[in-house]
């Protein structure tokens, strides 16, 4: 796949051999998937036990490549009516939602955590900068997000915020 292809995983399960993809479920991005990663595992999953006829909608993922990617495709229906190979692959397929399923967890710490830094720094007087800021930094600092350009309203004085929060 070249740049700016979309992986079509309603047709097949990749391996990532090369290259790195940006991963998106449900319009969320889950980050890059490099060499190792499995895309479109999430499709046998949900209609892989019961045919399609859960009470839960199959999640919307895409793959989208960011250079050169090559991988290994594995058809679908070569999957799915290859019990051995499907069991073999089974563990592995697992692994990898779940992995993405983590990242998805994490991905949200750090949305809500721009959030509020995002409202630390459109704050209009310096004692509510200073308070959402220093929720957003305990707030990183509790979810590990340890960008330190998060953390801006840390390093200021009061002078300082006063001068953001006047602008």
């Amino acid at each position: 796949f070249e740049h700016g292809e979309t992986l079509e995983q309603e047709t097949a399960v990749y391996l990532i051999a090369s290259g790195v993809c940006d991963f998106s479920l449900n319009g969320c991005s889950l980050g890059p998937l490099g060499p190792g990663s499995v895309v479109g595992e999430e499709e046998l999953f949900a209609h892989g036990a019961n045919g399609g006829r859960g009470s839960h909608p199959a999640p919307s993922t895409v793959a989208v490549a960011q250079n050169t990617v090559r991988c290994l495709c594995l058809p679908r229906e070569q999957l799915q009516r290859n019990g051995q190979l499907m069991e073999a692959l089974q563990e592995v397929f697992a692994a990898a939602l779940a992995a993405k399923v983590i990242a998805l967890s994490g991905g949200l710490f750090i949305l809500q955590h721009s959030a509020l830094q995002e409202l630390a720094d459109g704050a209009t007087d310096a004692e509510t900068a200073a308070i959402l800021g220093e929720a957003a930094r305990e707030y990183g600092l509790r979810h590990e997000i340890a960008k330190p350009d998060y953390h801006v309203i840390d390093s200021m004085d009061e002078e300082d915020a006063s001068a953001i929060a006047d602008s």
